[in-house]
């Protein structure tokens, strides 16, 4: 999903694109009416990729309307498996998707696999590993993750990091209210299996 972030979104479907897999992929791309040119940067991607990259671009702010947007493009994602990447975000190694899909077929009591995250500055220099700050204290993801673990919100996730079993989750009417959607997500995907970290 993408708003409004040109700058960065070249970079994230390049990234998509660019994945080495020996299995059927699917781009889902919403952007939610940009302003910036981000939209002419999906559709011109939706081009060069008429089979790979599936461009979702709405006449109206679907946010503004109280749309979840991530929720609905999970529901149309028709894959076995999820990655999840939003425009500001992009993965840097070709291999992510051979890599996780490979657990996932592996261990069928894991739900979601991840891996290590860095920030960038806009000249996509290392600036610091991600940390979640939490109530207790500076946690990272870098580890295995049992279902209450993924369930208590104590260590969540990166977003971009994410690729999970394609099971149908209602979120509640309470994850509309607020900004970490992501977070609703891992707390329902925990009633399906645990976290496996990916070192590399």
């Amino acid at each position: 999903v993408t708003f409004n972030q040109v700058d960065n979104i070249s970079r994230a479907l390049e990234s998509f694109v660019s994945q080495q897999v020996d299995f059927p992929v699917e781009v889902l791309v919403h952007d939610d009416c940009s302003s910036d040119g981000t939209r002419e940067v999906v559709a011109e991607f939706a081009a060069r990729y008429p089979n790979l990259v599936v461009p979702l671009l709405p006449n109206e702010n679907q946010y503004s309307k109280g749309v979840n947007v991530l929720a609905k493009v999970r529901g149309l994602a028709r894959g076995k498996y999820i990655a999840l990447c939003e425009g500001d975000d992009f993965w840097s190694d070709p291999q992510k998707l051979s890599k996780q899909v490979a657990v996932l077929e592996a261990h069928p009591d894991v739900v979601m696999t991840g891996h290590k995250v860095i920030a960038v500055n806009a000249s996509g220099e290392p600036q610091r590993y991600f940390k979640r700050l939490t109530l207790f204290g500076k946690r990272y993801h870098e580890r295995n993750l049992t279902s209450d673990e993924m369930r208590s919100l104590e260590v969540v996730v990166p977003t971009c990091s994410r690729v999970i079993r394609n099971i149908p989750i209602e979120l509640p009417p309470e994850a509309k209210q607020t900004m970490a959607g992501d977070a609703f997500l891992q707390v329902m995907l925990a009633d399906h299996g645990s976290y496996k970290y990916l070192e590399n």
